[in-house]
């Protein structure tokens, strides 16, 4: 069901009408699911933003992104090398203001899905170290086996990056 949700855009609202309706229900197989959508979807409860000077950085991380969208798009739908292209670039929030994102996106390769969120860093100016502790992250990641639906992957990394 989680992926139904994903897969045709449902919002939360709507989902958590159904999940009433089918637990209303009076079938005992359907008295197990979860009361409310963030439970179904696996949404964590608190969000671990660290410090990374001069700014503030949030890491959903690679494996987790990539896991995320095999699932999405089908794991059957790409072989067992996986490509990704990494982009770090910079986006200004405002024109009265320094403040600015740089937003890690992923991508598999060749494109068969939209653009994911690997991180997020946020400052009034542009990170001391950053580059240098995602790619260190990359090289880990690399070297991982990736078990999506019992079907285990293993991903190679191609690096296009608009660097700061």
């Amino acid at each position: 069901m989680a992926r139904w949700v994903s897969d045709h855009g449902i919002t939360h609202e709507a989902i958590g009408a159904l999940l009433k309706i089918l637990r209303d229900a009076e079938l005992d197989q359907l008295r197990n699911l979860p009361l409310d959508p963030r439970t179904l979807l696996g949404t964590p409860k608190s969000t671990v933003i660290r410090s990374v000077p001069p700014g503030e950085y949030f890491h959903y991380g690679l494996k987790n992104a990539l896991t995320d969208q095999l699932r999405i798009i089908g794991i059957n739908r790409i072989s067992n090398d996986i490509q990704i292209n990494v982009n770090i670039d910079e986006l200004p929030i405002a024109k009265s203001s320094k403040s600015q994102l740089y937003p890690i996106l992923g991508e598999i390769y060749p494109k068969i899905a939209e653009p994911f969120v690997i991180g997020v860093y946020h400052g009034n100016e542009k990170p001391n170290s950053f580059q240098h502790g995602l790619l260190s992250h990359v090289q880990k990641v690399t070297m991982a086996t990736l078990d999506v639906e019992n079907v285990e992957k293993r991903e190679i990394m191609t690096i296009i990056a608009c660097y700061f």
